[in-house]
């Protein structure tokens, strides 16, 4: 009995996690859709900069910089997806 339990919560621990797994990628492909415009981009570095400003000063520090950088990371992103002409 006590294997059956473990095997169902095994179970359900990697459908919990294949379901993540799908939001995260379908949250990844929708940004991507939005970086693919140049208005998009700006939206998007405009956030990331909101998000690590964290002290206000309109201006990145050292940690608030390794903050942007670990967000297009987390988010699956390079650089040089950020990169745009006007």
């Amino acid at each position: 009995q006590g294997d059956q339990a473990r095997s169902a919560a095994g179970t359900a621990k990697t459908e919990e996690e294949s379901e993540s797994a799908a939001i995260i990628a379908e949250s990844q492909e929708k940004l991507k859709r939005v970086l693919a415009t140049p208005e998009g981009k700006i939206k998007y570095m405009k956030w990331l900069f909101k998000l690590a400003d964290t002290d206000g000063k309109r201006r990145v520090r050292v940690e608030e910089l390794a903050m942007i950088l670990k967000a297009i990371s987390l988010d699956g992103l390079s650089m040089s997806e950020l990169v745009y002409e006007e």
